[in-house]
């Protein structure tokens, strides 16, 4: 009488086990995607329309920046850069004026702006006269804590 075993019986279970774990595995991450909250994204769509004639007082140039969030999660616009310096004064609206005209400042307010799914908000952006000469060109950008940075190049006229 022969008692031995074949030792592929123990294989084929343990296989079949990890596969429907992986299946199982694959079935809720694609639950997770088609639900509120399942890998929830945005996606920031930043356009400048660059007005040459500004409407804030010692503010020589006028940047507006309108952007989009065409993702399908909220986030938070904080700051904005100007050549990788943070802007100097927030939450200016037109017919202010900048403390100085060697000065930067934004419409977006200090505590930063919610942009929700589908949202658009316009930023104003005004740069003191004293600050770049014409024919510069400048980057500007967008951030928030979480998000890299979104930046467009303008030339000054």
């Amino acid at each position: 009488m022969n008692t031995r075993r074949k030792a592929t019986s123990k294989i084929i279970p343990t296989v079949a086990f990890i596969c429907t774990g992986i299946i199982f595995a694959a079935l809720i991450g694609l639950w997770g995607i088609g639900t509120p909250g399942g890998l929830a994204s945005y996606k920031l769509k930043l356009e400048v329309a660059y007005l040459a004639d500004s409407t804030v007082a010692n503010a020589k140039w006028q940047i507006d920046l309108q952007v989009k969030n065409e993702g399908n999660a909220e986030t938070t616009l904080y700051k904005v850069y100007i050549n990788k310096k943070i802007v100097q004064e927030y939450g200016l609206v037109p017919g202010d004026a900048l403390t100085s005209s060697s000065s930067t400042g934004t419409s977006l307010p200090q505590e930063g702006v919610l942009l929700k799914p589908g949202d658009r908000v316009t930023i104003h952006l005004w740069i003191g006269r004293d600050v770049f000469s014409s024919g510069t060109q400048i980057s500007v950008e967008i951030r928030d804590p979480t998000i890299p940075e979104y930046k467009k190049y303008v030339t000054l006229s």
